[in-house]
């Protein structure tokens, strides 16, 4: 896990750019930092890594690397968990390894086989460019999920390239206006990077499961994309499916527990972070990983209970970690995040993140191992099974409908959190009146198409609507603290297997993620395998600033005159107050906690940003 920069121009590098630029970037690789300035044709080109070392520790293992025999150069962020393997395939090409990390590995697999072959063979999460002199021409590509970053702006034949979006804005030098369509679907729908498009208008990113060619031939730069992984709306059926779960999870834990530096598992008490801690024993008999939970003082989002199940069954002690139960510190750790992460945090849950990842790292954690991607995978989610009831209505299929109906009636799952605000999130067409006129040609979009399957809801999920936001968040937060994310459930081989199957084999007999408790029920207490709720990762911070105490405290810190929301139009404040104020006196919420967190936070980042920002395109 690391930070990378690269430019290529026909005209001179502006170096004092590119250097302040990895100096903003160094939380995503304290441990050393290089780069390379090279010419190729007639064009300047610059490398620069900045590393966190996770495989391989010496300094052989350092990037830029670069192959003496071709001249082909590689910066890479992420890991190849199954380098092992792919180091046997180079074994006929006798290479005098000089490392064992999984850089030099990827390295001379794409000099061998090809930066599209290379891909669709790795197992892992990765960004990277690399430059094939043999060839001239310079590739980029990210991870089948997005998990890790890449962002490019490309403007009178000069493209930058980096790991995150502010780093590139300074090594442009440029200020930039604020994407419209971007801004409104964080605020409203609480998604991003539903497509190519970043909240600094003008800045791309590269697309997930891609691989992007740049001919140095060619006076002109420009980039050509080719897609080398996607998701189909198909089904198949398996032999022997649970053995084909089993085993294929089973590895997907092992080869994420390669590293040479301390691991951790984040541990919520539910299935999926369980099922990884439980699998991890079973293949470390010595389990000398540290467990890390979040807890809370509030009895609707504490998970204590099903925590100290999990400790009991691993015969293993989580280092628990609780917020201080105090309104100000979260607008302390909100203003701190926001002067470096690249969008507006949304949810006091992401807040909560960060402040774990900094308890991770005082205890000198660098990797750690998370169950996100199950719920997308298996249809945890209330929505999955809203989506399958309708289809079986459709379908008239009614007594199938009913039971389905009744089995979860009875379970008391998912039907008994029911939320009257997220549905309409999914399904309200409506543009709220307190959005300002900077949004005036932008239409809302709802996260929902009536007559869409469970699947093909599945692969949106995992391509736009849930997945890159879920990653964007947790690599940001977590590198922030200089601290390597990796997630069991977003293994390539599971998420193909996953969305490929029968609806009913994740959707069953009143559970969601069926296939998964039923092949795991021997491996974890029946508490953990048929547990009934599910809280997620949440905090009580956004009930309690909708305690009356704090309407005067938002309007006087947040809501003022001096708002940068109000002032260019983005939020109407007339109606906002207006509706705030409705809110904080009427007993039933206008604006839901998360909507009024989520303008706070645009506002505090707006501030804390505005070195990279312009706002010519604001009225």
């Amino acid at each position: 896990m690391c930070g990378i920069i690269f430019q290529i121009t026909d005209k001179k590098i502006n170096i004092d750019n590119l250097k302040k630029a990895e100096t903003f970037q160094k939380h995503r690789g304290p441990d050393f930092s290089g780069s390379k300035n090279i010419m190729a044709e007639t064009k300047n080109l610059y490398f620069s890594h900045q590393r966190l070392s996770i495989l391989d520790l010496s300094s052989a293992a350092n990037q830029p690397m670069i192959d003496e025999e071709t001249g082909s150069i590689l910066i890479f962020n992420g890991e190849v968990y199954n380098y092992l393997e792919l180091k046997k395939d180079l074994s006929k090409f006798q290479i005098n390894f000089k490392t064992t990390s999984d850089t030099e590995v990827l390295l001379y697999y794409l000099i061998y086989f090809g930066p599209e072959l290379t891909c669709k063979k790795i197992n892992g999460m990765w960004s990277f460019v690399f430059y094939d002199l043999k060839n001239k021409k310079i590739f980029f590509s990210r991870d089948r999920c997005g998990e890790k970053p890449l962002y490019y702006f490309l403007h009178n034949n000069n493209l930058i390239v980096a790991s995150e979006l502010k780093t590139l804005a300074i090594a442009s030098g440029k200020k930039f206006n604020l994407n419209k369509k971007f801004i409104y679907n964080l605020i409203e729908n609480t998604v991003t990077d539903t497509d190519d498009d970043c909240i600094l208008d003008g800045i791309k990113q590269f697309k997930q499961g891609s691989v992007y060619s740049l001919d140095l031939k060619k006076d002109k730069i420009s980039i050509d994309e080719s897609l080398y992984w996607s998701l189909e709306d198909k089904e198949n059926n398996y032999l022997n499916l649970e053995n084909l779960t089993y085993d294929l999870f089973f590895e997907s834990v092992k080869i994420r527990l390669r590293s040479d530096v301390k691991v951790g598992i984040l541990l919520s008490g539910g299935l999926d972070s369980s099922l990884i801690a439980s699998v991890t024993e079973k293949i470390n008999k010595n389990f000398n990983f540290q467990l890390l939970s979040f807890v809370s003082d509030s009895k609707n989002y504490d998970e204590s209970k099903f925590i100290e199940i999990m400790e009991k069954h691993l015969n293993v002690k989580s280092l628990k970690v609780k917020m201080p139960n105090n309104v100000d510190h979260y607008f302390e750790l909100l203003k701190e995040v926001s002067k470096k992460i690249d969008i507006p945090v949304l949810g006091a849950s992401n807040l909560a993140y960060y402040y774990l990842m900094q308890v991770a790292k005082k205890n000198n954690l660098k990797v750690l191992l998370s169950g996100q991607g199950a719920d997308e995978a298996l249809c945890g989610y209330k929505k999955y099974l809203y989506i399958f009831l309708i289809n079986l209505l459709k379908k008239k299929k009614f007594f199938k409908f009913f039971r389905t109906v009744f089995s979860f009636l009875k379970n008391k799952t998912v039907f008994y959190q029911f939320s009257i605000n997220e549905s309409k999130r999914y399904l309200s067409k409506k543009k709220e009146n307190y959005y300002g006129s900077f949004f005036k040609d932008i239409n809302k979009t709802p996260l929902y198409s009536v007559g869409q399957n469970v699947r093909s809801r599945q692969i949106e999920d995992f391509k736009k609507f849930s997945i890159p936001s879920i990653c964007h968040y947790e690599d940001r937060l977590s590198m922030l603290n200089s601290i390597e994310v990796r997630y069991p459930f977003l293994d390539n081989n599971l998420v193909e297997l996953f969305i490929s199957l029968n609806d009913e084999k994740k959707i069953f007999r009143g559970w969601t993620k069926y296939i998964l408790r039923k092949t795991f029920k021997k491996l974890l207490p029946k508490e953990i395998t048929w547990r009934k709720d599910k809280n997620g990762f949440s905090t009580d911070f956004e009930e309690k600033i909708s305690n009356q105490y704090y309407y005067e405290y938002l309007i006087k810190n947040y809501f003022n005159d001096n708002a940068i929301i109000f002032n260019k139009k983005i939020i109407n404040k007339e109606n906002f107050l207006n509706i705030l104020k409705k809110s904080y006196k009427s007993k039933y919420m206008k604006l839901s906690n998360k909507k009024i967190f989520g303008i706070i936070s645009l506002e505090v980042w707006l501030k804390s940003n505005e070195s990279i920002l312009s706002y010519t395109n604001c009225e």
